[in-house]
């Protein structure tokens, strides 16, 4: 006999479908996975058949869960058991944590400490391999950056790398693009770390609203998603982009041909165009300030798009990291040359960063889909990163996000785990510093909601609150259309598939239908 569907109605709320009619509702009836109605109150408790779970919002507001379609889901899991160093003021106090952290491990391993950003610091500058020799001696160390781009390790630890790895500047103990990148890859974690790490991001996930992913992940990674996903079950639903150079492999795993598993799923390949700004290697048609250095282009065009075009042949979805004009510029052209007959692979470009209008206009008439990371606005402030970087007059090219919406570019909204909180790039989406890129709260809920799901050819089951859909979403304490600040925005529930996986009980109370 099948097992009953469990029901939960949620009334007396303000339940944004994120459809255009009706935009917004009282009530939400779940059954199982899927939602099986909206409407007043009244008309989705007559629904309700005896048994339902019921929760009185009391006029709080429950929206489609957050679709990230940008992260680095294992790699964030990992970090989460590594000295943070998010939070030092300075150099010095980076290295202290470092120090601190070296007593307590076994140094036959390198240890890894992530997330410095001296650009918040007062003397914006790296640690170097001097300093780091001085404070943990010879037990290996490597300290990445938060975006990833650049590491700066000691001695120990650069006796530890592999012969001829590239992007590795031995003298100054500097680490760039793929060495820094692929850490994981080079000093891999086994499978119980990551396991453990993917259990700790999950709990992440569930406190922010996240109810879906897009990760840039691995086959090794997919493997251990799917031995979770049968013995356990996920928390969050996966839809994953490949390294490109495991694209042969990937077009042989006949696991990925376009399943339509709603909770693990690969989708396409990423190709790094060019860095980041923060480590000097996004590719910019004028040199940096302050330096003659133009960052670096990661493929000739050709080689580019050789690499694309094989992709979608092969009917994979491109992720395309293009974050300098310089790159973009080349991304485009190579995207010209693909897609004259329209972009039904839904391609992405990730990032677009310091992008001009000329690039936005391409994107339109190309129907290329805008993979934004709204949090990094916070970079944007007057005397921030992008200023220092860029000149107070190119810095506002960065993060156009206003122009793009306007635009009518398809957009997806993501965090790239920097932080991992859709409510951080909210609040950067909505308090951009040139008020010309504002968007409204409404905008960049569609985008971190049903525009994510788009990007996934998932609009048709999740990312709106329809019937038939699936039950993901989130409950807000307070009310995120009226907040010009939503960094702090709290989730009071959060469901997949209609279990709940978070709940503050102290502040939202379930009852039950007689």
């Amino acid at each position: 006999m099948a097992r009953k569907q469990e029901c939960i109605a949620f009334v007396n709320g303000r339940v944004l479908t994120m459809e255009s009619a009706p935009s917004e509702v009282e009530a939400l009836l779940t059954r199982g996975e899927r939602i099986a109605a909206v409407g007043n109150t009244s008309e989705v408790l007559a629904l309700a058949p005896a048994g339902t779970k019921i929760m009185d919002l009391g006029g709080r507001v429950l929206s489609p869960g957050f679709v990230d379609a940008h992260t680095h889901f294992v790699s964030h899991g990992l970090d989460l058991s590594r000295p943070d160093l998010l939070a030092a003021r300075d150099v010095d106090q980076a290295l202290e944590i470092v120090r601190e952290a070296a007593r307590q491990k076994n140094p036959s391993k390198p240890l890894i400490a992530v997330n410095w950003d001296e650009s918040r610091w007062k003397d914006p500058r790296r640690p170097t391999l001097i300093e780091l020799d001085k404070v943990v001696g010879s037990h290996p160390v490597i300290l990445r950056r938060i975006c990833g781009h650049v590491a700066v390790a000691n001695s120990a630890a650069l006796r530890l790398l592999p012969p001829g790895l590239k992007w590795v500047d031995r003298r100054r103990g500097l680490l760039f693009e793929y060495a820094s990148l692929h850490l994981n890859r080079i000093f891999p974690p086994d499978a119980d770390q990551i396991l453990c790490g993917l259990s700790r991001a999950m709990d992440a996930a569930s406190q922010m609203g996240v109810t879906s992913i897009h990760d840039m992940a691995c086959l090794r990674y997919f493997e251990i998603y799917q031995r979770i996903h049968r013995q356990h079950g996920l928390r969050v639903r996966v839809y994953i982009s490949l390294p490109c150079e495991e694209m042969g492999e990937l077009i042989t795993l006949k696991e990925y041909k376009r399943s339509r598993n709603e909770w693990l799923r690969i989708g396409g390949i990423k190709i790094f165009s060019d860095g980041s700004l923060g480590a000097r290697t996004a590719a910019l048609s004028r040199p940096y300030r302050r330096s003659s250095g133009l960052g670096t282009l990661n493929f000739t065009f050709d080689e580019l798009l050789e690499i694309m075009a094989d992709a979608d042949a092969h009917g994979l979805q491109l992720f395309v990291h293009a974050i300098g004009d310089q790159a973009i510029s080349q991304v485009l052209a190579a995207f010209e040359y693909l897609l004259a007959h329209g972009n039904p692979l839904r391609h992405r470009i990730e990032h677009f960063e310091v992008a001009t209008r000329a690039h936005i206009r391409t994107l339109t008439k190309l129907r290329i889909i805008a993979s934004l990371q709204p949090n990094f606005v916070s970079w944007q402030d007057p005397g921030g990163m992008y200023q220092r970087l860029l000149g107070v007059r190119r810095s506002k090219m960065a993060n156009r996000i206003g122009d793009i919406v306007r635009a009518g570019v398809k957009v997806a909204f993501g965090s790239d785990c920097m932080p991992f909180s859709p409510q951080y790039g909210l609040s950067g989406a909505v308090s951009h510093p040139s008020s010309g890129q504002r968007i409204e709260p409404a905008d960049a809920l569609h985008a971190y909601t049903i525009g994510s799901a788009y990007a996934s050819f998932d609009e048709r089951v999740k990312g709106s609150l329809v019937r038939g859909k699936l039950a993901d979403l989130v409950v807000w304490a307070e009310n995120p259309l009226l907040s010009r600040n939503l960094k702090n925005g709290k989730i009071l529930l959060t469901m997949v598939g209609g279990q709940i996986t978070h709940l503050d009980w102290k502040r939202l109370r379930i009852t039950q239908k007689s």
